[in-house]
C-alpha cells in the first residue's frame, strides 16, 4: 500500500515529499528486517543448543508491538538452555554464528520509540541458578529496565538465590515488584535476599513463599523490615517462620511502618511464644491486610491477639482460615472485630472458614460461659487476657471472682498467698490494671447472671456475621459461625430472619439446625412459636424432634417443672443454661428466705440445702448441689426440679371464666364425632397447659377445676403435673394448700417431694395434719 502511494506521489510530482516517504519505507524494511533477524537468531540457537523454540510465539508477539511492555514466558518448560538463547536475544549476538549485525533487543525498541521491557515472567521453567545467572547477568548489561520479575517455580537451588542478590544491587534497576515462590532457596538463600532488601530503593512487593525459610531467614527479616521504607507488600507463607524465626520476624514487624498487606499462611506458627510476639508486634503496626490461615492457631492463641486487634487502627482483614480456632477463640475474635484503637470503632473484616466454629474446646476459656475454676500462668499473655476478661465481667455484674490465690515459685517451694482482685477500677480500663507477671493465679468464677432480658446481638456482632455468611462458605459452618457469635446474647426474631435467610431454601437441615440454635435464644416470649410458624411443614416436623420433648416442656415465664436434659444436645444443653440464669435471678428471694427462718424456732439451719428453687439435681444419676461456678459439661444426663419463687403481685389477674373455657377446658373436652373420644391425650393437654401458662395467669378454682377433670386413680401423675405447673402462676396462691386437699395423700407427697417443703409450707394457710 504504501509503494502505491509512492508512485502516485511521483505521478503528481511531490518529489519531497515521495523522497521522504521512501526513506520511511526503506527505515521500516531496516526494522522489520532486524526484528526478523532477532526471531531467527532465536531459532537458530535453539537449534544449535538442540531445545524446543518453545516461547517464539510470544517472543515474536513482543518484537513486533509497538505497545507492549511486557513479555510472559509462563510454563513453557525451559532448560537453561532456553533462556541462553533469550539472553542472546537480548543481546543481539546469534549463537549460530550468522549475521552479525543484529540489534539488541532493548536498542530496537528504542529506535521504534516502542516500551521498553518492564515486566518479565518466568514462572513454571525449570531454568534453574545457572539460568537465573544468565537472565540476571543478560538483564543488568543489556539495561532492561525491568519493574517486575516473576521466577516463581523455577528449581533455582541456593545458587539462584544469590543471582536474584546480584539483581537486587544492580545500580539503577527499577525493580519493583520480584516474586520467587516456590524455588527450594533454602534458608540462607531466603536470608541473602531479604539482607539487600532495604538496599533497594524501589522494592514494593516481595513474594518468596514456600523456601524453606527458617531460623537464619528470621534474623534477616528481622533486620529488613525495621529498615525498609518501600516494601509495602510482603508473603512468605509456606515456609518454616516458627519459634525463634517467627520471634525475630514479629520483632522486626513492631518497628516496621512501611508494610501494608502481609502473608503468614502455612508456617505453623500458632504456639504461645509466637502468638505473643506477633500480638505485641500488631499493637501499632500499620499493616491492612493479615493472612494467618493454616497456622495452627488455637483457641487460646485468641485471646492474645484479640487484644492487640482492640489497640490497631489499621487492620482492616485478617485470614484465619484452617485454623482450629474452636467456638471460644471465634467467638473471643467477632467480638473485637469492630473495636480499633482507643475504643475507635473499626470496619474490619475476619475469614473464619474451617475454623471448627462448631466445636467447643474442652478446658478452655468460653466468655459466653465464664464459670469454673482456673489456673493462670501470669507469664502468658493469653491466661492475663482471660483474667482480665473475667475481672471485665466482674465489672458488668456478670459474676464474681472468689478464693483468688497468688502461687510464686522461690528457692524454698511455693509461696500461697490471697490476692486482692477487687481493686481494678473499671474507668481506668484493662491495660491500666498492673497485674502479676510472675507466677501462677487459682481463682474460681460464679457466673451470677440471670436470665436475659429483651436484648438484641450487638450491631457490631451482626456485621461481623453479615461479612461470615455473605462469604462462599458451606451452609453447615454458616451454622456454626451463627453459633459462636452469639454466646450468651440473645437475638429479635427479626434478627433469626435476616440469618435464616443466608441459608438456601433447598437447604432444608442446615435450616432447621440454625433455627434450632436461635430457639431458646429470641428475646421475645411469643417468639419461639414464631419461629416455627416461618418455617415449612416438613422443617417445623424436623425441628420438634431435634430440640425434642424437654425444649417444649420449658418456658421462661413459666419454668417450674421437672426437667430431663440430654446435655450432649445443644438445644437441651441450653436448656439447663436458662435454667441456671433463672436460678441466680432468685438468688434475692432465696436469702430472704434464709433470713426468714433462720429467726423462727430452732434458731439457725442450712434452709438452701432442703431445696428452694433448685431441688432433686442430678447429674448421670450422681445428686448434685448447685454452685454458680459449675462450668455446664457439654455432655451427660442432667435431671432437676425446677420451682420458680416468683409469685404474682397484685397487678396481675388471672384469666376470665370465658377465657379460660376457650383456651384450655374447651379444648380439653373436644371430641372426635366418629368414636366420641376426647382428641387429645393427657400429655397433650399437659403441654397446651404449660403454652398457656406461660403467658396467662389462673386462680385456684381453675386450678381445682382441672384436677378434677382426672381420675386419681388413673391419672395421679398428671394431677401431680398440673399443680406443679400451676404453682408460681396462680393469683390467690394463698389458696393452693385448698386445692392440695384435692389430692390423695401419695400425689401431695409427691408435690411436696417435687416443690419442697418450705415452698409448699404456707404460714397463712398453716392449719392442718401433719
Amino acid at each position: 500500500r504504501m509503494g502505491r502511494v509512492w508512485n502516485v506521489l511521483q505521478q503528481m510530482r511531490f518529489t519531497g515529499l515521495a523522497k521522504a516517504l521512501n526513506s520511511w519505507i526503506m527505515g521500516h524494511r531496516a526494522v522489520c528486517k532486524a526484528k526478523e533477524s532477532l526471531i531467527d537468531g532465536f531459532h537458530s540457537a535453539c537449534v544449535t543448543l538442540k531445545v524446543p523454540t518453545a516461547g517464539s510465539s510470544a517472543l515474536d508477539k513482543f518484537i513486533f508491538s509497538n505497545s507492549a511492555d511486557s513479555l510472559s514466558l509462563r510454563g513453557l518448560n525451559w532448560s537453561p538452555a532456553n533462556l541462553k538463547a533469550f539472553v542472546h536475544v537480548l543481546r543481539g549476538a546469534d549463537l549460530a554464528g550468522g549475521d552479525h549485525g543484529m540489534v539488541p533487543l532493548m536498542r530496537l525498541r528504542e529506535r521504534c520509540d516502542a516500551p521498553l521491557l518492564q515486566h518479565l515472567v518466568v514462572q513454571g521453567n525449570q531454568i534453574m541458578a545457572e539460568g537465573a545467572r544468565m537472565l540476571v547477568e543478560g538483564v543488568v548489561e543489556c539495561g532492561v529496565p525491568l519493574k517486575s520479575l516473576d521466577i516463581a517455580e523455577c528449581r533455582l537451588g541456593e545458587g539462584g538465590a544469590y543471582a536474584l542478590v546480584d539483581l537486587l544491587c544492580a545500580p539503577d534497576l527499577p525493580l519493583e515488584t520480584l516474586v520467587a515462590d516456590n524455588n527450594h532457596l533454602g534458608d540462607r538463600g531466603v536470608a541473602a535476599i531479604v539482607d539487600v532488601v532495604a538496599s533497594s530503593a524501589r522494592l514494593s512487593r516481595l513474594s518468596i513463599g514456600k523456601n524453606t525459610a527458617g531460623k537464619a531467614s528470621g534474623q534477616s527479616f528481622k533486620h529488613m523490615l525495621g529498615e525498609t521504607e518501600t516494601l509495602a507488600h510482603l508473603d512468605v507463607s509456606w515456609n518454616e517462620l516458627r519459634g525463634d524465626a517467627a520471634v525475630h520476624f514479629c520483632e522486626g514487624l513492631a518497628l516496621n511502618r512501611s508494610l501494608r498487606e502481609l502473608n503468614l499462611s502455612w508456617n505453623a506458627m500458632g504456639d504461645s511464644r509466637c502468638m505473643a510476639a506477633l500480638a505485641a508486634a500488631l499493637h501499632d503496626c500499620l499493616v491492612e491486610a493479615l493472612d494467618l490461615g493454616e497456622n495452627r492457631i488455637g483457641p487460646q492463641a485468641c485471646f492474645v491477639l484479640a487484644s492487640a486487634f482492640q489497640h490497631n487502627a489499621a487492620l482492616r482483614k485478617v485470614n484465619f482460615d484452617g485454623n482450629p480456632l474452636t467456638m471460644q477463640g471465634g467467638r473471643e475474635l467477632l467480638r473485637c472485630a469492630l473495636h480499633g484503637k482507643d475504643g475507635k470503632e473499626v470496619l474490619r473484616s475476619f475469614s473464619l472458614e474451617n475454623c471448627a466454629m462448631g466445636t467447643v474446646a474442652p478446658s478452655v476459656f468460653n466468655p459466653a460461659e465464664p464459670a469454673g475454676t482456673y489456673v493462670l500462668d501470669m507469664s502468658d499473655q493469653g491466661s492475663a487476657r482471660i483474667l482480665r476478661n473475667l475481672i471485665k465481667l466482674t465489672h458488668e455484674g456478670a459474676g464474681e471472682l472468689r478464693d483468688a490465690t497468688l502461687v510464686t515459685n522461690t528457692p524454698e517451694g511455693d509461696v500461697r498467698r490471697p490476692y486482692d482482685l477487687k481493686g481494678f477500677s473499671a474507668d481506668a480500663g484493662s491495660d491500666a490494671w498492673q497485674l502479676p507477671d510472675k507466677g501462677y493465679i487459682e481463682v474460681s468464677f460464679a457466673d451470677t447472671r440471670v436470665a436475659p432480658a429483651e436484648e438484641k446481638l450487638g450491631d457490631d456482632i451482626m456485621h461481623s456475621l453479615r461479612e461470615q455468611l455473605a462469604g462462599n462458605i458451606a451452609s453447615h459452618k454458616k451454622v456454626d459461625v451463627v453459633q459462636a457469635a452469639m454466646g450468651m446474647s440473645q437475638l429479635s426474631f427479626d434478627q433469626m430472619l435476616e440469618l435464616l435467610a443466608y441459608i438456601p431454601e433447598n437447604e432444608t437441615q442446615e435450616r432447621v439446625n440454625l433455627v434450632c440454635r436461635c430457639y431458646h435464644r429470641l428475646s421475645s416470649m411469643d417468639d419461639p412459636r414464631k419461629a416455627l410458624d416461618v418455617l415449612a411443614t416438613e422443617e417445623r416436623s424436623l425441628v420438634e424432634k431435634q430440640l425434642g420433648a424437654a425444649s417444649f416442656t420449658f418456658f421462661r415465664n413459666n419454668p417450674t417443672g421437672f426437667h430431663r436434659l440430654d446435655l450432649s444436645k445443644p438445644a437441651q444443653r441450653e436448656v439447663l443454661l436458662r435454667l441456671i440464669g433463672l436460678k441466680n435471678a432468685m438468688v434475692d428471694l432465696e436469702e430472704a428466705a434464709v433470713k426468714y427462718y433462720q429467726k423462727r424456732g430452732g434458731g439457725e439451719r442450712d434452709v438452701l440445702a432442703i431445696g428452694l428453687s433448685w431441688r432433686n439435681a442430678r447429674f448421670n444419676q450422681s445428686p448434685m448441689a448447685f454452685s454458680q461456678s459449675w462450668s455446664v459439661p457439654y455432655g451427660g444426663k442432667f435431671d432437676v426440679d425446677f420451682v420458680d419463687l416468683r409469685r404474682p403481685d397484685d397487678k396481675c389477674a388471672a384469666m376470665s371464666d370465658e377465657e379460660f373455657e376457650e383456651s384450655v377446658m374447651g379444648k380439653w373436652r373436644e371430641t372426635s364425632a366418629l368414636l366420641g373420644l376426647f382428641t387429645m391425650s393427657p400429655n397433650s393437654k399437659l403441654k397446651l397447659l404449660r403454652e398457656v401458662s406461660n403467658s396467662c395467669y389462673v386462680c385456684c378454682e381453675q386450678v381445682a377445676a382441672m384436677v378434677k377433670q382426672f381420675s386419681p386413680h388413673s391419672s395421679a401423675n398428671t394431677r401431680v403435673e398440673i399443680v406443679v405447673t400451676c404453682w408460681a402462676r396462680t393469683v390467690d396462691w394463698h389458696g393452693l394448700p385448698n386445692v392440695m386437699l384435692l389430692l390423695t395423700p401419695f400425689e401431695q407427697k409427691v408435690v411436696m417431694n417435687r416443690l419442697g417443703s418450705v415452698n409448699v409450707f404456707d404460714e397463712v394457710m398453716a392449719g392442718g395434719d401433719y
